[in-house]
C-alpha cells in the first residue's frame, strides 16, 4: 500500500460533505460519494476494504498478481481510486461480470446484483444526464458502471485518465487499458476523451467470432483463463454445434492478429504523444 499525504483523513473529509440535492433527482459523478461506500463496507463489515476485497474477489477469482490500494495516513484505502491491479487481473473483473457473476462455475456475486448494477434505473441516470464536471456525460450510471446508450448491455470502468474495463456480453468480449490520455476530462469533446475508443477496438478484435475464439486462445494475456464459448451461428432448429478453435493458428489469423496489435501500439503511440503537455 502506498500512502497518500493529505493533511488529513478520508473519513474526517467525507465528514464534512453536504448534500447538495434531494436523492433520486440528479446524478452528479462525485468520488467522495464513492468513498462513503467504501466507508459503509468497512464499517459493515469491520474489515478494511482491501481485506474484504482479497476474500470476496481476489481469492475467488485466482488474482496472478499482488494488488495494492493507495491509503490514506490512517491507513484507509482510496475506495474512489488507488487501486492497482495488472491487466490479467482486471479483465477477471470484466469477466465475471460479463459471466453474471459466475467463475468458472462458481457464482461469486449474486447475479441479481449484477445485473442491476449495469442497468439504467432512473431517468436521472439515463445516457446523457450524469454530470462530470460542468458538463453532461455522454453515458449511463449504474452502481459504478459506465452505461451507453442502446440496449447493446455493454458496459464499462473508467479510470481518472481514459484507463478502462470495457465490457461487451453480446460479442463476448471484455477489454482492458491501462494507459493514460492526460487530457482526459479537460474537456466534453470525444476528441479529448476518447470515450468511444472501447468500441472500435472491440471491433478491430472481433470481426469474426472464430477470429475471437483464436486470439483469445494463443495469446498468454488470458494464460490460465477459460475463454468464452463460442456464439452458435443462426440456423434452423437443431442448431448446429460451433466448430471448435483450431489447434494451431492458421497464418491468416496469425497475420490479422498481429496487425490488430501493431494499429493497437500505434495508437497508444500517438495517445502518448498528444497528450504531452
Amino acid at each position: 500500500m502506498a500512502v497518500l499525504g493529505i493533511g488529513g483523513t478520508l473519513d474526517d473529509f467525507v465528514a464534512t460533505m453536504v448534500r447538495e440535492s434531494e436523492p433520486g433527482t440528479l446524478c452528479r459523478y462525485n468520488s467522495g460519494e464513492t468513498q462513503v461506500l467504501g466507508a459503509l463496507v468497512a464499517r459493515a463489515t469491520g474489515r478494511s476494504v482491501a481485506d474484504y476485497m482479497r476474500e470476496k474477489l481476489c481469492e475467488p477469482l485466482g488474482m496472478a498478481e499482488p494488488g495494492y490500494w493507495i491509503v490514506d495516513p490512517a491507513g484507509t484505502e482510496l475506495s474512489f481510486a488507488g487501486l492497482n491491479l495488472t491487466a490479467r487481473d482486471f479483465v477477471r473483473l470484466g469477466e465475471l461480470y460479463r459471466n453474471g457473476g459466475v467463475w468458472q462455475g462458481r457464482q461469486i456475486v449474486p447475479a441479481d446484483w449484477v445485473r442491476d448494477s449495469v442497468t439504467v434505473a432512473a431517468s436521472h441516470l439515463g445516457p446523457g444526464r450524469p454530470l462530470v464536471g460542468g458538463h453532461h456525460f455522454g453515458l449511463g450510471y449504474g452502481y459504478q458502471w459506465w452505461i451507453p446508450a442502446g440496449d447493446r448491455g455493454e458496459f464499462s470502468a473508467i479510470g481518472v485518465y481514459n484507463q478502462f474495463v470495457y465490457v461487451d456480453p453480446a460479442s463476448n468480449t471484455t477489454i482492458v487499458k491501462l494507459s493514460a490520455n492526460r487530457g482526459y476530462g479537460t474537456s466534453s469533446e470525444e476528441s479529448t476523451n476518447r470515450e468511444g475508443r472501447p468500441r472500435i477496438v472491440r471491433n478491430a478484435i472481433c470481426l469474426h467470432e472464430e477470429d475471437y475464439g483464436v486470439l483469445w486462445k494463443h495469446t498468454d494475456l488470458f494464460n490460465g483463463m477459460t475463454p468464452p464459448a463460442p456464439a452458435p451461428a443462426p440456423a434452423p432448429a437443431p442448431a448446429p454445434v460451433p466448430a471448435p478453435v483450431p489447434a494451431s493458428v492458421p497464418a491468416q489469423h496469425s497475420a490479422r492478429i498481429t496487425r490488430i496489435a501493431m494499429r493497437a501500439e500505434r495508437a497508444e503511440r500517438q495517445e502518448a504523444t498528444e497528450s504531452r503537455p
